[in-house]
């Protein structure tokens, strides 16, 4: 791995790190139940580890003087402090179905080091093993067999940056593969399959994605003539405080090194003066995150185009996106979301969606499909040419919007993300509702059912959210759509 794209993982890590505390149960006995679900976050790397170990070291010295029962009262009883991460916000404003949204919930609710040392509290008196999600994984893989297991390895190997992936064709191809294993294994039931296939899915996706980032944004750079600054450099935190009225608000500026001399776009320097409030330092929430890259903007402010007055430069936050198949346009509304919030924390109303698509040109024109898949297969490891597109899409916080971005940002997620906050304390403060989470995502986890369980404990505190497009009934519609295949391949071999 390049020393760039090294120093975009250790921001990666430190996002995580910041999220999840001083400790988060990556490393736990391993026993045939669990707790710990396969989600969408990636797995630790040796930096991160080394970010949590210096942070939990430093807590533990003051630790050792509170009584750790105390903490973990306090903890349950506190309704402040909690931290979000950018890119998943959309999802608890209940507009990403490929979320899963109760886990994240879960990690919400036993967020930070007193939090985990809850969730052991916690399980020890349900008699719960704690597991990693590579545990679990890997515990599933070895169940259905040696050729299981080995696929699953090289999917965790892509995702750490182990193994190189150079186009969605050798991506595809590797999925197949994979998904192929997984499929024919006899060892295995429904949900655990289903477990198996989105974990190595999303190993392979997020890790080919990784790896072309910083030459995705160089051929942006060509395209748009503007340098892309701060890549991944300034992790920032937006805090919330709730006003008399129960609604979230702004308490200052974003803070990070970025904001030194910059000039703050007036729409969203009025979002911080009407939140700002010195008196609570501790907030109610905040959002943490980073962009992939900021460039700079010509544009016109005056009557005419020939006086250098009526020109003025602006930021543009850019954000970058592998796609698997091809760009969308519009690009996903989950996508939006995130870039608005980014523009409304670096200080601008103007972003753009840098979608890539990286295709695999083969050097020979062959219809033997067989032959062409072997083609495929070998150049995962070989050199293949590859042909990168990238599709750019405006997004703008300007009230002219069609997608009346700030408005809805107002309207509609706050509240909703606000409703989401609440939902955690709540949680978090109730021992019953705790115990049946954990005992819902200990079955979840292993594919046991669908997880409506799990999902009923958010669904009970966040009733808006049934009306939302989530994952809970995605994953339902392709279990069924699994089931059914099943029962037609097994017809289908009765009949011949």
């Amino acid at each position: 791995m390049n020393p760039a794209n090294n120093k975009e993982d250790v921001h990666e890590e430190t996002i995580r790190a910041i999220l999840n505390g001083d400790e988060t149960p990556t490393k736990r006995k391993e026993q045939p139940s669990c707790c710990s679900p396969c989600s969408s976050s990636s797995p630790s790397s040796s930096s991160s580890c080394m970010i949590k170990k210096q942070k939990k070291a430093n807590i533990d010295h003051s630790i050792k003087k509170d009584d750790p029962i105390l903490l973990i009262r306090s903890f349950k009883d506190s309704k402040h402090s909690l931290r979000l991460s950018s890119s998943s916000i959309a999802a608890m404003a209940g507009f990403n179905p490929y979320t899963n949204l109760a886990k994240l919930f879960m990690d919400l609710v036993y967020q930070g080091y007193v939090g985990q040392m809850l969730l052991r509290h916690d399980a020890k008196l349900l008699g719960i093993e704690l597991m990693s999600e590579q545990q679990i994984l890997l515990q599933l893989a070895q169940k259905a067999g040696k050729d299981v297991l080995g696929a699953v390895q090289q999917s965790m190997d892509v995702s750490k940056g182990k193994v190189k992936v150079k186009n969605v064709q050798d991506a595809h191809v590797l999925k197949k593969v994979i998904v192929d294993k997984v499929q024919t294994s006899s060892n295995l039931s429904i949900g655990e399959r289903n477990v198996l296939q989105e974990a190595t899915r999303y190993n392979i996706n997020t890790g080919f994605g990784k790896d072309h980032e910083k030459d995705a944004l160089d051929m942006y750079e060509k395209q748009c003539g503007w340098e892309v600054t701060c890549r991944n450099e300034a992790i920032k935190c937006w805090k919330f405080q709730l006003d008399d009225h129960g609604k979230a608000m702004p308490m200052d500026i974003p803070q990070s090194s970025y904001w030194k001399g910059m000039v703050i776009d007036p729409t969203i320097a009025e979002i911080y003066e009407k939140g700002h409030d010195k008196e609570d330092p501790k907030p109610f929430f905040s959002i943490v995150g980073v962009a992939d890259g900021i460039r700079d903007e010509l544009y016109h402010v005056g009557s005419t185009t020939s006086d250098e007055k009526d020109w003025a430069l602006r930021h543009v936050v850019v954000e970058c996106k592998h796609r698997m198949e091809k760009a969308f346009i519009p690009p996903p509304i989950y996508d939006q979301i995130q870039l608005v919030i980014y523009c409304m924390m670096y200080g601008t109303s103007e972003g753009e969606m840098v979608q890539v698509v990286r295709n695999q040109v083969s050097p020979q024109d062959d219809n033997d499909t067989n032959s062409k898949q072997d083609d495929v297969t070998t150049k995962i490891t070989t050199n293949s040419t590859t042909t990168t597109n990238i599709t750019i899409s405006r997004i703008s916080l300007h009230e002219k919007d069609a997608m009346k971005h700030y408005q809805n940002w107002h309207d509609t997620i706050l509240p909703r993300l606000t409703s989401f906050v609440h939902a955690v304390y709540n949680v978090r403060a109730d021992d019953d509702k705790r115990y049946r989470m954990i005992q819902a995502s200990a079955e979840a986890s292993l594919g046991h059912g669908d997880g409506s369980q799990w999902w009923q404990i958010l669904l009970d505190e966040c009733p808006w959210l049934k009306d939302c497009d989530i994952a809970l009934y995605r994953n339902n519609s392709h279990n069924n759509n699994s089931h059914n295949n099943n029962n037609n391949g097994k017809n289908k071999s009765t009949m011949e």
